[in-house]
């Protein structure tokens, strides 16, 4: 009996660990499809593509502050250095935030930046400048 519960035990937390280990490429296949993520190719677009986990991570559990300190950061290290996936997904969680906290008008600010980017990454996501368009317009229409 006790024999068979540590062995339950351990199959456990093999899957658990399988499980924690692939979760960005779950997530990389989600977003990607079969194409490769157009962020890899820096050490700079891995850090960016974690501290976006983070920020996302933090927003979901209500930390909206320290989430948006995060996708700041990411801003900060991404916009100038040709990253303009990674820094239009920082604008799109800082337009989320804005919209959360009532300041429509800032959110509408964020999107219209974000979507400046979108040249650097349209081909590869445009499921995601239709759904910043779509939140652009809906933060238009607040503010109105």
């Amino acid at each position: 009996m006790v024999y068979g519960l540590a062995i339950f035990a351990a199959f456990v937390l093999l899957v658990w660990a399988l499980a924690s280990a692939s979760n960005r490429a779950i997530r990389n296949a989600a977003l990607y499809g079969a194409r490769p993520d157009p962020r890899i190719g820096s050490g700079q677009s891995y850090e960016a593509g974690s501290l976006l986990t983070e920020a996302e991570s933090l927003y979901m559990q209500g930390r909206t502050a320290e989430a948006a300190g995060v996708f700041r950061q990411v801003l900060s290290m991404t916009e100038g250095a040709g990253d303009s996936l990674s820094a239009s997904e920082a604008l799109y969680g800082l337009a989320r935030i804005a919209t959360r906290n009532h300041e429509h008008g800032q959110a509408v600010a964020y999107l219209e930046r974000a979507l400046r980017h979108a040249d650097g990454w349209r081909a590869e996501k445009p499921m995601f400048e239709q759904l910043l368009h779509h939140e652009l317009a809906e933060a238009r229409l607040r503010t109105a």
